[in-house]
């Protein structure tokens, strides 16, 4: 069976938290070797909740990883780490902008000894500017971002998400991160990549700015409906709620037919896309009193069969007890050696011919003494348990 894509590539993940680790875990169950460095002021460690003695955050950010606990301001740990980073690939950190560099192992450095290395850095704000160095965390980003308030109510209340802006960053890490090896293997020089949650935040904006800088007027919190096509949002059936939308006539005719209300096609309110968003209100009311009248069920059907876009609105625990959600590998049970087995998110990608990745996580510093004993042997010999 042929091997993951990244089978031989070493990465050594400096990283706390989640952004950095999570990019690192990302490249690991695509076949890297990577092993985790566990910082002494680690706080994810801290996050609860807990299980068996360890963080389900922990586990769930660092998937496929080896782990050992290095003091970078320890000097036998310091050259433990430098026997590392002469043999790695890649390297990952998330600190505070400057903070390798004033334990000596920023970008120059470790390119004065690695030529060969891809060294990613991500902070909140970056390294340049009067914001340079400031601490930031992901519900911080999203405020700052506006990111919030674009996710907020017609109310006026800001609403954030979950590591949203966190595991975003982690995601354009990765994309980063490999490009940026197809760069040293065209050129044969180290690359440095610098990554900012602020960019990755304003990524996720893009749209709402674009629309501002047009002419716009400012963005307004979106709530539970779109704001470029109506109807779009979520709607209460008779026993739940689902989400459906229209973004053009065909299929705005296709949703009448099935909610059998030929009025609403004759209704000159909505008529084409721009009378329906000048009149999204009055067109979410008449379909909101449709839906009212039978359960969630019975309209997915009669909505899939008209082909219309649509979705029962689920909790967090229910989608991952769904059967396909299962079925396509997007859950699955994740070994911790020592630990036991734990219930989470599988990868969202399948390469075809190659196995699956590797479910299981690390316990903090399970390595610690494989590194320690032989850090010149300790990637060969890390690859090898894989």
């Amino acid at each position: 069976m042929t091997r993951l894509p990244l089978a031989g590539l070493k990465v050594l993940d400096l990283g706390i938290g989640g952004v950095g680790p999570w990019a690192a875990s990302q490249l690991a169950q695509m076949g890297a070797c990577v092993l985790k460095v566990e910082a002494p002021n680690e706080f994810i460690l801290q996050v609860l909740p807990t299980w068996r003695g360890l963080t389900t955050t922990y586990a769930c950010l660092n998937v496929a990883k080896h782990s050992a606990r290095l003091n970078l301001k320890d000097p036998t740990d310091r050259e433990r780490a430098w026997t590392l980073i002469d043999g790695a690939d890649v390297i990952i950190e998330n600190f505070r902008a400057g903070a390798m560099e004033r334990l000596g192992f920023g970008f120059d450095a470790v390119t004065a000894r690695n030529r060969r290395v891809v060294y990613c850095s991500s902070s909140g704000f970056g390294s340049r500017g009067p914001m340079a160095g400031l601490a930031c965390t992901d519900p911080h980003m999203q405020a700052f971002s506006g990111f919030a308030s674009l996710n907020g109510v017609a109310t006026g209340e800001r609403v954030r998400y979950y590591a949203a802006i966190d595991l975003y960053t982690s995601a354009l890490i990765v994309d980063a991160v490999l490009a940026g090896l197809l760069d040293r293997d065209r050129t044969g020089l180290p690359q440095r990549i610098e990554m900012t949650m602020l960019g990755a935040a304003t990524t996720l904006t893009l749209t709402q700015c674009a629309e501002l800088f047009a002419g716009g007027p400012p963005p307004r919190p979106l709530g539970a409906r779109g704001r470029h096509s109506a109807p779009d949002g979520v709607f209460r059936a008779a026993d739940g709620d689902l989400a459906l939308g229209a973004e053009n006539n065909d299929e705005f005719a296709a949703l009448c037919s099935a909610l059998d209300r030929p009025d609403l096609m004759a209704d000159r309110r909505f008529s084409d896309q721009r009378s329906r968003l000048d009149s999204a209100q009055e067109l979410f009311d008449e379909i909101q009193q449709t839906l009212a009248r039978l359960p969630v069920d019975w309209w997915l059907a009669a909505l899939s069969r008209a082909g219309v876009r649509c979705a029962r609105v689920h909790a967090d625990h229910e989608t991952v007890a769904h059967r396909d959600t299962w079925a396509a590998g997007h859950v699955r049970e994740l070994v911790v050696k020592d630990v036991g087995t734990l219930v989470s998110a599988g990868v969202p990608w399948e390469f075809q011919g190659m196995p699956s990745a590797v479910a299981r996580a690390p316990r903090p510093g399970q390595d610690t003494e494989l590194v320690a004993s032989e850090p010149a042997r300790a990637w060969s010999l890390l690859e090898a348990l894989d």
